[in-house]
């Protein structure tokens, strides 16, 4: 006669919830350092080159500083912010990307 563990279930499906969310919340992370990372290089582009963050870089930095106009510079560096606190509420992060990128698009379009 076997004997039966009760709430076996509900627990193997606790703790299935419990991994996705950790994978969810990781990949949320990542995703937020990727685009610190980014708004940091494009702050780089408007600062003067004694309060870089990126001094490793800054070959890279004073041409996109140069190829870019500064009010450009400013609405990626928002477009980026914005996309990082949508981050926090629940959204899928291939559309918040995607949202992004039409953004980006916008701006490069000049609308």
């Amino acid at each position: 006669m076997k004997a039966k563990v009760s709430g076996g279930s509900k627990a193997l499906k606790d703790l299935e919830k419990d991994q996705t969310a950790r994978a969810t919340r990781a990949t949320k992370d990542e995703l937020d350092g990727y685009l610190l990372d980014y708004i940091t290089f494009f702050r780089d582009c408007l600062s003067g080159s004694d309060t870089r963050i990126y001094s490793d870089f800054s070959n890279e930095i004073e041409g996109m500083a140069s190829r870019l106009d500064e009010s450009y510079i400013n609405d990626l560096v928002s477009g980026l912010s914005e996309l990082r606190e949508l981050l926090t509420i629940k959204a899928t992060h291939a559309l918040l990307l995607e949202s992004f990128f039409t953004y980006y698009e916008r701006i490069n379009r000049g609308d």
